[in-house]
């Protein structure tokens, strides 16, 4: 009953299942200042959905009076079979050039194709350009070296540092000296 009450079970009834394995292969080859990547993969998927919803039906009622004398306004239900199960298939190729350009640069250009068994559009190129600069060698004081990658936000660094390191470090002091080598503006504005 619209702007009254609601009421009878919810009747909704959704399962999805999806069952997907991926395969790849790259493979890369280096000499001197340059690296060049390739390969490709594939990612066969396999869906089973079923939406019973609303089967049941739904009575819907303009006002309280029509509620009374047993007059909907509106019936609707869902019928056929609430199951379907398809398939997608998606393929993808790429390669890649990096290339050392100073001994803190390097720069990357690549292509990626990517193909889905879905959609009847084969078109689908990616060029990719990427950048990496590795401002700083730092000494730890327990005599090992740690070298780091990141890539820099050339307009300004942001409240969070713009990489991910896997390491665990103990000494604050140590991890304040790393963020003014990565952003100094970061300590300056007490960030």
């Amino acid at each position: 009953m619209l702007g009254a009450f609601n009421s009878g079970g919810a009747q909704i009834t959704q399962q999805q299942e999806e069952k997907a394995a991926a395969i790849q292969d790259v493979a890369t080859v280096g000499w001197g200042k340059q690296t060049i990547m390739f390969g490709g993969g594939a990612r066969p998927r396999f869906f089973h959905v079923t939406d019973s919803s609303n089967f049941g039906g739904t009575f819907t009622f303009a006002s309280l009076a029509s509620y009374s004398a047993g007059q909907p306004e509106l019936f609707t239900m869902n019928q056929g079979n609430p199951q379907i199960s398809f398939a997608q298939k998606e393929y993808y190729t790429f390669v890649q050039d990096e290339v050392q350009l100073h001994p803190s640069f390097s720069l990357s250009l690549g292509l990626r194709y990517e193909w889905q068994s879905n959609v009847d559009y084969r078109n689908n190129f990616a060029p990719r350009v990427a950048f990496a600069y590795a401002p700083a060698r730092v000494q730890r004081s327990c005599a090992e070296d740690l070298e780091f990658s990141m890539t820099v936000n050339l307009t300004s660094c942001s409240n969070r540092l713009p990489f991910t390191m896997g390491i665990h470090l103990l000494d604050m002091a140590y991890l304040q000296a790393l963020i003014a080598v990565i952003c100094p503006a970061q300590l300056s504005q007490g960030a």
